[in-house]
């Protein structure tokens, strides 16, 4: 088994979607979920490890200190330590902080993100995972700040494609038990 594979049985980890996103160039944002802006569909969790999927275009994500790195669609970054990171088609620009440009659910849909300067298109779906016993993780913790996967390498790329695409929508349709 690989470390990745032994971080995640370890840690226990529980998740879900929290929001799906569709920016143009140009754009920059600041992003870090805080336990309490997941509570309704996670549960109290004492840890974070967010992710971001590129359906579509180009992302830019870098955290401070860091080399930024640039995804394509099909591949995901992993937060482990849910650092405040940037997310953007150009990270010189001044960031927005993404609680002011997430948009709530309506009726038990999915929180969405819309903006950007009308022109080139990135389309995201972001998630979350929590953990009770990711503090002291040895292995969560040598992990880098952010860590990039790519999934069209993988065996099940399309499965893991669909299943993210599915997520999306049955939560962003609002029926019962989505």
């Amino acid at each position: 088994m690989d470390a990745l594979s032994d971080v995640l049985r370890i840690a226990h980890l529980t998740g879900g979607l929290f929001l799906h996103a569709d920016f143009t160039a140009p754009w920059c944002m600041s992003a870090r979920v805080g336990p309490e802006h997941c509570a309704p569909s996670l549960g109290p969790t004492s840890h974070l490890i967010l992710y971001h999927y590129v359906v579509e275009g180009e992302l830019h994500v870098r955290v401070e200190g860091e080399e930024a790195l640039i995804l394509g669609p099909g591949e995901v970054v992993l937060m482990p330590r849910n650092d405040l990171h940037l997310l953007g088609s150009d990270l010189t620009l001044p960031p927005v902080p993404g609680s002011e440009i997430i948009q709530s659910p309506g009726e038990g849909g999915l929180f969405s993100i819309d903006y950007g300067g009308g022109g080139a298109r990135t389309r995201l779906v972001c998630g979350f995972l929590g953990s009770d016993n990711a503090e002291g993780n040895p292995l969560l913790s040598t992990l880098p700040a952010a860590l990039r996967l790519n999934i069209e390498t993988a065996g099940a790329a399309e499965w893991i494609r669909s299943t993210f695409q599915y997520a999306a929508d049955e939560v962003a349709a609002g029926r019962p038990g989505s």
